[in-house]
């Protein structure tokens, strides 16, 4: 009868301490996993089309790094169409409605719009120039003072923005179609 008695107390014992015990380690082996989870490659970019093709790692990259500030900026209607890495920290993207040029921040972690221009505002057909410095793009867009003040930076009472990039060395010319 004593060890009746006894096994009725220690096996819920028994129990709640490896409740407590197992708990302990997976708050151990949590905050001591600092590695988190690595995305091995971007999300699949799915065209407009909505046809599977085979993964290509360019319009996956570009298709995230719109998503990025898409949220932000209510794109999210947006069609992806092309990106450029201007360098590592600067990358020039189309899509359907807009150009825009993302830079990153490094003190917030994160991308951000420096200028982005709707297709209606820009006047002329950009212009490429070639020079002994590489490649570079120029178009000038209409913009409102106000607009061009919070986009691109104090422009004073001019109604029209110019910008110029430089590309970087392109292995394909033809990089951009599909």
């Amino acid at each position: 009868v004593g060890k009746g008695l006894v096994g009725v107390v220690a096996r819920p014992l028994g129990g709640l301490t490896d409740m407590v015990s197992y708990t302990i380690d997976g708050i151990h082996h949590h905050t001591l996993a600092d590695d988190g989870v690595f995305v091995l490659r971007y999300p699949r970019f799915i065209q407009p089309d909505k046809i599977l093709r085979p993964f290509n790692y360019k319009q996956s990259e570009g298709k995230f790094y719109l998503n990025q500030v898409a949220r932000s900026n209510d794109w999210l209607g947006d069609e992806y169409y092309y990106h450029q890495c201007l360098s590592s920290k600067s990358i020039f993207i189309l899509t359907d409605q807009r150009c825009m040029l993302l830079s990153f921040d490094d003190v917030m972690n994160h991308w951000k719009v420096e200028w982005s221009h709707v297709y209606l505002d820009i006047e002329k057909i950009p212009e490429v120039l070639d020079s002994g410095q590489g490649t570079a793009i120029t178009f000038s867009a209409y913009m409102t003072s106000s607009a061009a003040n919070t986009i691109t930076g104090d422009f004073g009472a001019s109604d029209d923005v110019a910008h110029l990039f430089h590309l970087p060395q392109l292995r394909h010319q033809r990089s951009w179609e599909h």
